[in-house]
C-alpha cells in the first residue's frame, strides 16, 4: 500500500520516529488487508487532505469506502479514482455545519452497514481574538464543522454499531487540543470540546463492542494548512492516513507525540512556561 511505503521509504521516516515516538509506525501491509478487506468505511472530510489520502489507502486495502463532503466535484473526482482501483464506493455531499445537512446525509446511510467512522473533516482558522471581533462566525463556523456536525453524525450512526455488537470510530484530531497556542483558539476550543465528547460516548459504548480512537496529529501538509516548506518536521497526507489505517488495526485508545504530552502537562502545572512572558 503507497501510504505505509511512503511512511517507509521516505527519508523523513526515521526523524518521524524519534518525533512522534513509535506507537505511529505503521502498520504491516497484509494486517491492514486482513483487518479492513470487505469493511465499510465512512471518511468525512474526504475531498482532499487526510481525508482524501485515507480514503484511497483504505481503498487499496480493499474496504468499501463511503466519502463525505461539502464539495461534489472533488467527491466525484475521488470516486473516479477509486473506480480505477475496481474499489466500491459511495460519496454523500453534506455540510457538517447545517444540520438539516447531516440528518439527510444520515437518512442515505440508513441501507449502508458502516463498521467504522473516520472523523477527519475540520476548519482551521488562524486568527488573533483582538482581530475577531468582528468575526463571531468564523467560532461558529468551527463549532459546526469541529464539534456539533460529527457529533451529530456519530450520535446517528451509533444505534446501528451498537446492535451489531461491533464498531470504530477515529477521531482525527490535532494537537492543538492538548496545547493551544496563540491564534488558533477557535480550532483549538473546538477541537478539544469534539475530543472530550468523544472520550465520554468511548465509556457508554465499549461494552458494546465500539472501540474508540483518537489521533493528536501533529502539522500535516494539506491545503487546508498550506503550511511553507520550513515545517521540515510535517507529515504528509500520505503519511497521516498510513497512521490511521494502523490505528484501524491496533486501535489504540489516543495517539499522541511524546512531547505534545509533556507539553500539556506543563501547561497544567506551569503555564507561564507554555504561554510565554506577558506584554507590557
Amino acid at each position: 500500500m503507497r501510504g505505509a511505503r511512503a511512511y517507509r521509504e521516505d527519508w523523513r521516516a526515521q526523524l518521524f520516529a524519534a518525533h512522534l515516538g513509535p506507537a505511529w509506525r505503521p502498520a504491516p501491509d497484509d494486517a491492514v488487508r486482513r483487518r479492513l478487506a470487505g469493511r465499510t468505511i465512512l471518511v468525512t472530510g474526504a475531498s482532499s487532505g487526510i481525508g482524501r489520502a485515507t480514503a484511497l489507502a483504505l481503498g487499496r486495502a480493499g474496504a468499501e469506502v463511503v466519502g463525505l463532503a461539502r464539495r461534489t466535484a472533488e467527491l466525484s473526482s475521488l470516486q473516479a479514482e477509486l473506480a480505477a482501483l475496481e474499489v466500491s464506493s459511495t460519496m454523500i455531499t453534506c455540510d457538517l455545519r447545517d444540520p438539516g445537512a447531516v440528518g439527510s446525509a444520515l437518512g442515505q446511510l440508513a441501507g449502508i452497514e458502516v463498521d467504522t467512522v473516520v472523523s477527519n473533516a475540520g476548519l482551521s482558522i488562524h486568527r488573533s481574538v483582538a482581530a475577531s471581533v468582528d468575526r463571531s462566525h468564523d467560532l461558529q463556523r468551527s463549532t459546526g464543522t469541529n464539534l456539533l456536525g460529527p457529533a451529530q453524525l456519530i450520535t446517528g450512526l451509533l444505534p446501528a454499531m451498537r446492535t451489531r455488537g461491533h464498531g470504530q470510530v477515529i477521531n482525527i484530531g490535532s494537537v492543538s487540543a492538548l496545547v493551544p497556542t496563540a491564534g488558533w483558539s477557535a480550532y483549538a476550543a473546538t477541537k478539544a470540546g469534539f475530543d472530550a465528547w468523544l472520550r465520554a460516548v468511548a465509556a457508554e459504548v465499549r461494552g458494546d463492542g465500539i472501540r474508540v480512537s483518537s489521533i493528536h496529529f501533529p502539522l500535516v501538509l494539506t491545503p487546508m494548512v498550506a503550511a511553507p516548506p520550513r515545517h521540515r518536521w510535517a507529515l504528509t497526507a500520505d503519511q497521516a492516513a498510513a497512521v490511521v489505517l494502523a490505528t484501524l488495526v491496533r486501535h489504540p485508545r489516543q495517539l499522541c507525540p511524546w512531547w505534545a504530552r509533556i507539553a500539556a502537562t506543563t501547561g497544567i502545572w506551569a503555564p507561564q512556561m507554555i504561554e510565554g512572558a506577558p506584554r507590557r
